[in-house]
């Protein structure tokens, strides 16, 4: 619980992103931990996600396959607004908040997404 992630550079506009709750279920084996349920709680946004991360040696060059959804609280969207279309990416209905994402790349160099 009471996690921070600290963007550097900003991400979209926001420095630092806190988290009342993280949590997850993943499965390691056969070289790869395999992400059963991701899932954050926060005041900024809410988040799942599943996918792959290959083991690698060196660690870094591990690459990763994660996909899910963020839902962003309305006093983020409205802080947003100007930055990110956020009506505009979410999936295919008009009313949702819900805003698909991927992470591709490596641990070292992460490649994100918005689908």
């Amino acid at each position: 619980s009471n996690c921070t992630v600290d963007f550097k550079p900003a991400f979209f506009g926001m420095n630092q992103l806190k988290m009342d709750t993280v949590a997850a279920k993943a499965d390691l084996g056969d070289g790869m931990i395999k992400i059963e349920a991701f899932e954050v709680k926060g005041r900024e946004l809410n988040g799942k996600a599943t996918g792959t991360v290959t083991l690698k040696n060196p660690m870094a060059q591990s690459p990763l396959n994660i996909s899910g959804q963020v839902t962003p609280t309305p006093a983020l969207m409205k802080s947003l607004g100007d930055i990110l279309p956020i009506t505009g990416l979410a999936e295919g209905n008009t009313n949702s908040t819900e805003i698909p994402f991927k992470i591709s790349g490596t641990i070292e160099s992460p490649n994100f997404s918005l689908r």
